[in-house]
Formats: structure tokens, C-alpha cells, sequence
């Protein structure tokens, strides 16, 4: 190659600049009560898949029944960004301000959107609390929780988010997770401030 060739190679390629990331093909996953979707890396479908079914036995011993058969699956989109869920969200007809939510369930299908969050923990947090009202949801008859307290809707859901795994077995209603997510901040705020001795 000429010298000149040469330099003109080496300038296209200096001045290409990276591909813009792009969204990861849609991907499906179906087990016994889920049909999980969304453009996100495979092994989130694996995890959502394996925690719905881990939560679907704890939350049938809790009620003491499970959704008829006609009410399966929970059908769960996971969103990798804060556009594609607000996007859903208002596709499928939520009108209710989304600020602060990384997760919903749309009550006139039972679908629920789960958005990804930065900490693994979180998402998988979201997608546990939202599971918890989907299939309380369909226990109902496919009714609003609207009729159910508050305190008692959004306290079992809270409750079973918190959670830990342990090989392969997930724990739900686990506060150890509180304390683990947590304490390391609460560590570095009293190092930041001087209140705490590394030598006791």
C-alpha cells in the first residue's frame, strides 16, 4: 500500500467513531406461570423466570390458593431504559404519573412493566413487588386492589421483595437483604464525617 493510501486508511478509521449501543433483540421466556419479554440480556429472563416461580410456590402457601388456570401466565416485560417503560405504560393506557416508579401492573390485562435499574438488587426487587400485586391480582378475580388497604397491598408486596439468594434458592421476605443493601452506606457516611475508629 502507498504511503499516502496509508494515511488516508489510518484518518477514515481515527475519525470513525463507536456504533451507538443498541437495544438487545427481544427475547421470550415461558415456564410453568410467566411469560417473560423485553430487549434485555438473556440471563434477566432467566432471573425474572426463576424468581416469579421461586415466588409463585411462596405466595400459593401464603393465600392458601393460586389464580385459576385461565389467569395464567403473568405475563412480564422487562424495559431496559426509563423511555421504553414510560412508553408501555402509556401504550397501555396508564394514565397515573410514573415519577418515581420503575414498575407497574396494568389492572385491566394484569400485564406488568418492569424497568431496569442500575443495582441488580433493585430491579430484581421491582420485579418481585409487582409479581406480588399481579398475582394477588388474579387471586382477586382480575379486580383492582383498589378495594384491599393500602398498607396490607403494598406491605406484602415490600415484604416479599426483600430477598436473598442462596445458591440456587431464592428467600423472600428476608430483612438480612436490608441490612446488606444498606450497611455499607451507612459505613461511608461515618467515615466521610469522622465518626468511626478502623481500629476498633
Amino acid at each position: 500500500m502507498r504511503r499516502g493510501g496509508l494515511f488516508l486508511l489510518l484518518a477514515l478509521l481515527a475519525g470513525q467513531t463507536a456504533a451507538p449501543a443498541r437495544a438487545a433483540p427481544e427475547g421470550h421466556l415461558a415456564s410453568d406461570h410467566f411469560e417473560i419479554r423485553g430487549h434485555v440480556p438473556d440471563a434477566w429472563l432467566e432471573t425474572a423466570s426463576s424468581l416469579g416461580e421461586a415466588l409463585y410456590a411462596e405466595l400459593k402457601a401464603h393465600f392458601g390458593r393460586e389464580p385459576p388456570a385461565e389467569r395464567l401466565p403473568v405475563r412480564l416485560t422487562l424495559h431496559p431504559d426509563r423511555a421504553s417503560f414510560t412508553r408501555a405504560a402509556k401504550d397501555a393506557g396508564v394514565r397515573l404519573s410514573l415519577r418515581g416508579l420503575g414498575g407497574i401492573i396494568v389492572w385491566q390485562t394484569g400485564d406488568v412493566h418492569v424497568e431496569l435499574q442500575r443495582h441488580p438488587f433493585a430491579t430484581r426487587r421491582l420485579i418481585v413487588h409487582e409479581l406480588v400485586h399481579a398475582f394477588h391480582h388474579r387471586i382477586l378475580g382480575g379486580r383492582s386492589l383498589a378495594d384491599v388497604p393500602f398498607w396490607y397491598r403494598e406491605g406484602l408486596a415490600e415484604h416479599f421483595g426483600w430477598h436473598v439468594q442462596r445458591g440456587r434458592k431464592w428467600r423472600f421476605g428476608d430483612y438480612r437483604a436490608l441490612a446488606m443493601r444498606h450497611r455499607p452506606a451507612s459505613v461511608a457516611l461515618k467515615v466521610t464525617a469522622g465518626d468511626i475508629d478502623p481500629w476498633k
